[in-house]
């Protein structure tokens, strides 16, 4: 369960404030998109429920427990060998060409936002900077800056208009991730988001990867997913083909690498007996 606090509306303020309007707006954008995504590699959403009392709004998700992707990296000795380096990578790409073939970019993928499911299938979460195009496929209007520094395209640092693609620059910086535990940009030490921001609208290459001891598959795939131009950078459809991922076989049997399952947690004390009653019917409703 996700839970978003509601901001409240101040007394004798007759409309809601501009900050307000665009709270409740990003949220019912969130819920909005979450409620017409259903694939493996997507989080699922079961519902919604808001809390006026207490300000809240409540978003019901399928639960993964394998916990996130940068989580799992820690966990394995803080990096990944190419066969599962390459077995998340497609889970995440297979994911990203559904939601890009919905209109949908996601804005924010970073290993944070991947989870990993008892079995060992990666799913993307958390979409709220997620956003839909244009009917017609058009990019977004420009000013609107989400994302986070370290995996953000140039396109999304100088608050260009963008598009699916920066999505795909994304996954470059989780290839880096999985391959060496860093983020992208990391050896450069940079001491603030902004200092980062600044040098990479600067610069005209991609992160570096010269430091580290990568396969020269790998090297490729990522060197293709940090090309500077969006026009020129491969769509996820295009990215999934590359010969890194060729030799992936997902079958049923492959191996999980998520922590093992906790266990359930204990009922929360205090709680109104019709509580658990009106969140099972939320749940089971359409």
């Amino acid at each position: 369960m996700k839970t978003l606090l509601l901001p409240v509306r101040h007394d004798g303020d007759d409309e809601p404030s501009d900050s307000l309007k665009k709270h409740l707006e990003e949220t019912h954008r969130e819920i909005a998109i979450l409620s017409t995504l259903k694939h493996d590699n997507i989080v699922k959403y079961l519902g919604s429920e808001i809390d006026e009392p207490e300000a809240k709004i409540h978003i019901f998700q399928e639960w993964v427990p394998g916990g996130t992707l940068a989580a799992n990296v820690k966990a394995f000795g803080g990096t990944f060998d190419d066969a599962i380096t390459r077995r998340y990578l497609r889970h995440v790409l297979n994911g990203l060409v559904f939601l890009h073939a919905q209109r949908v970019v996601h804005r924010d993928i970073k290993g944070e936002n991947v989870l990993i499911s008892d079995t060992g299938v990666a799913k993307l979460a958390d979409f709220g900077a997620s956003k839909r195009l244009g009917e017609e496929g058009t990019l977004m209007q420009t000013g609107s800056l989400r994302g986070t520094p370290f995996f953000m395209a140039p396109e999304q640092m100088t608050g260009k208009a963008v598009g699916r693609k920066c999505d795909v620059w994304a996954v470059g910086g989780l290839a880096l991730l999985c391959a060496t535990g860093d983020p992208p940009w990391k050896t450069k030490n940079f001491k603030t988001p902004y200092a980062l921001m600044i040098a990479v609208c600067r610069s005209s290459d991609g992160p570096p990867v010269d430091g580290y001891d990568l396969s020269p598959e790998l090297l490729d795939f990522i060197g293709r997913c940090f090309t500077r131009d969006a026009e020129r950078r491969p769509s996820a459809d295009d990215i999934l083909r590359h010969a890194f991922l060729a030799s992936l076989g997902d079958s049923a049997s492959a191996p999980s690498l998520a922590a093992p399952a906790p266990a359930p947690l204990p009922p929360t004390p205090g709680k109104k007996p019709d509580f658990l009653q009106r969140l099972k019917a939320r749940l089971s409703s359409p």
